[in-house]
């Protein structure tokens, strides 16, 4: 109720370029009238700010700006995790990887359980930002805002993907909502380790070290080996 965000877009971008225009935060309640000129593609843009005073949310986001990244692979990581989000087409083309739940929680385990979700799925260091970007309200702030999907929601680009990678339509992505959204993310809260495995040599027992999601992820991908270079 405090405050939204708005963004009116100046010029469209080349590939592989970010979009250019002018955004802002404004101080009043958000109303269904700025929700419907959104979806019906009327400036400016949309931006809602995750964190309640009571320090709760109901949503997350992790924003991802790489335009080098094959986001239908990020999908299919997505799926095969079994992690339950739904990933959004961003207005630069990249995306927004959204975690609902039916119940409002404390804005601290959304974030905490972005991050871990980031790691697994390899962006950790590819991300722009993860929202909520506060998990307290300060008295007089407003918060940072993240844009909303489905702007000009018949013609846009900023929809939500499908299993398979199509564009889904606003009552689809309500579909994925019902599929998706969690009651709570208790089950995600526990900090996981990989299982401790141990080879022999010269018939002692050596424990290897488990590695944080990221540190794994990186090595699956390269061989078992960090490649030069990286942290």
């Amino acid at each position: 109720k405090r405050a939204h965000g708005c963004t009116y877009i100046k010029t469209q971008p080349a590939n592989g370029e970010k979009i250019k225009g002018k955004s802002f935060v404004k101080r009043e309640s958000v109303t269904s009238e700025h929700y419907l000129n959104h979806l019906q593609g009327i400036e400016p843009t949309l931006g809602i700010i995750p964190i309640r005073d009571d320090n709760k949310c109901i949503w997350g986001c992790i924003d991802v700006d790489d335009f080098k990244l094959d986001y239908e692979e990020v999908l299919k990581k997505i799926r095969k995790l079994s992690l339950p989000l739904i990933m959004c087409r961003s207005k630069s083309g990249c995306a927004h990887i959204l975690l609902f739940t039916t119940k409002f929680i404390p804005a601290e385990e959304m974030q905490f359980v972005l991050k871990s979700f980031a790691a697994k799925l390899g962006l950790a260091d590819k991300l722009d930002r993860i929202f909520p970007m506060q998990t307290e309200f300060k008295q007089g702030g407003t918060g940072s805002w993240v844009n909303m999907p489905y702007f000009n929601h018949e013609e846009g680009t900023r929809y939500a993907y499908k299993d398979n990678f199509e564009a889904a339509d606003i009552e689809e992505f309500f579909a994925l909502h019902k599929k998706y959204a969690q009651d709570n993310l208790d089950k995600y809260l526990v900090d996981e380790e990989e299982p401790v495995k141990e080879k022999k040599i010269n018939n002692k027992k050596v424990k290897k070290p488990a590695y944080m999601p990221c540190m794994s992820n990186c090595m699956e991908d390269n061989n078992g080996k960090i490649p030069k270079g990286l942290r």
